[in-house]
């Protein structure tokens, strides 16, 4: 880990990570995500025995950004729901309107403004069965 981030009280250093994650993430573009660990190298550098220790911080920070809408969490490249989520994820930009239910087990998407039969989904979500 780096000097600075050894000595940095926690503000400081989640204030750093929601900076980085929110450059990161921005230069990525919306159709890219960033893996958190991306984020933890940036910090600490290569060595993993110090960029691990960043991870749970790290991961802090994105569910606070995900639930102020400044950041999207998603896993198997869906968006997920940043207090429902376990596992390996990555990050992506705002904006993005599908849903991973918690509850359902395929991990099916719910679509903003879809109906219950499935109207309005886009072609790549399998309508709801009858």
């Amino acid at each position: 880990m780096s000097a600075a981030a050894e000595t940095a009280d926690p503000a400081n250093l989640a204030d750093g990570i929601q900076s980085l994650i929110t450059s990161m993430v921005a230069e990525r573009g919306p159709d890219k995500t960033v893996c958190p660990s991306e984020v933890a190298r940036a910090i600490a550098g290569s060595d993993e025995t110090q960029w691990r220790l960043l991870m749970q911080p790290i991961r802090r920070v994105a569910v606070a950004m995900a639930r102020a809408g400044t950041v999207t969490i998603r896993r198997k490249g869906r968006t997920v729901d940043p207090d429902d989520f376990k596992g390996i994820y990555r990050l992506g930009t705002a904006g993005d309107a599908t849903l991973a239910r918690a509850d359902d087990p395929a991990g099916d998407p719910v679509t903003e403004g879809a109906s219950a039969d499935g109207a309005g989904n886009s072609a790549s979500v399998r309508p709801l069965s009858q």
